[in-house]
């Protein structure tokens, strides 16, 4: 199922990052790495049962996935040519008419005050650790484009589901900025 397996990806490599980041010379090669290594998986997984249904059935299986993934990675449906923007569009739409939206707007809001209230100066920030979470992020967006048809097809019934990627990455991101200490002397909010 394509409901939104990108956040079985997603959501733990926020928790990585946000329990080992420290200890991670090269956040980029990392998340590049177990990406990688999340992609090869999730295709094995697949493949694998079209050979197991294929040998069950006694059917060709493997060329009905075959065909399915040519689809649903398609910029093309029954109706046309499907518009990027209006794919991002609609799954954000579906997405924030919500209650989510009011919870991830009010998080934000108070993480930003307490953000305001500790920082004096933009130069008291470590943006070093912000940017993973801003590539995490992006994860539902990349997701969308590279299967356009099927995030067009069902925006507003389950693929906008994958935007919770973008509200948790920013929310972990938002609130390390808020609670992070300014200097190594300071306690941290967080206990590690």
């Amino acid at each position: 199922m394509l409901t939104y397996p990108a956040t079985t990806f997603a959501v733990p490599a926020v928790f990585f990052f946000y329990l080992y980041g420290n200890e991670v010379k090269n956040k980029l090669v990392c998340f590049l790495r177990i990406g990688i290594k999340w992609v090869l998986g999730y295709g094995l997984m697949w493949c694998s049962k079209w050979v197991v249904g294929s040998i069950i059935l006694g059917k060709d299986i493997i060329t009905d996935g075959i065909t399915q993934v040519l689809f649903r990675t398609s910029s093309e449906t029954f109706d046309g040519a499907i518009n990027v923007s209006k794919v991002y569009l609609d799954n954000l739409g579906s997405f924030f008419n919500t209650p989510v939206t009011f919870l991830f707007i009010s998080y934000i809001s108070v993480m930003a005050v307490i953000f305001l209230l500790r920082f004096r100066s933009i130069k008291d920030i470590d943006y070093k650790s912000f940017g993973i979470y801003l590539l995490i992020s992006l994860i539902p967006f990349v997701w969308y484009r590279v299967l356009l048809n099927h995030s067009d097809v069902h925006a507003f019934w389950f693929t906008h589901k994958t935007l919770v990627i973008l509200v948790f990455s920013l929310m972990v991101a938002v609130t390390k900025l808020a609670i992070i200490r300014k200097n190594p002397n300071e306690a941290s909010i967080v206990n590690k």
